[in-house]
């Protein structure tokens, strides 16, 4: 089994935005295949480009921001994605940054 992850943008997002429009379909995908036994990753799929069999034309996969973006038009602003989230939000809201209660600046406090 291979888990398709990381689209073609600066963010492991996940690739089933990408290859839903796909399903049922015969495909071609583009990408990079990770083995990384120290992260451990297994047959980790980083999809980069998809195209029907046949067709010339590839679609890039970059469209998760865009459709987050359609998905949350409330959480516009300054800053990435998951910062403005209202699912990472809530999260922190109710767990902390670290998800043990602590407040960001009790979780990042250095102590000397």
């Amino acid at each position: 089994m291979t888990y398709p992850n990381k689209n073609g943008q600066p963010a492991f997002t996940g690739a089933a935005v990408e290859l839903h429009p796909f399903c049922g379909e015969m495909v071609e995908v583009d990408g990079l295949m990770i083995e990384d036994e120290y992260v451990g990753a297994t047959n980790v799929y980083l999809v980069q480009r998809i195209r029907l069999i046949g067709d010339e034309d590839w679609t890039r996969s970059n469209a998760w921001t865009r459709e987050w973006a359609e998905a949350n038009p409330d959480a516009d602003g300054e800053g990435p994605w998951f910062r403005r989230d209202p699912r990472v939000n809530a999260l922190i809201e109710a767990d902390g940054y670290l998800g043990t209660g602590e407040t960001h600046a009790e979780a990042y406090e250095v102590t000397r």
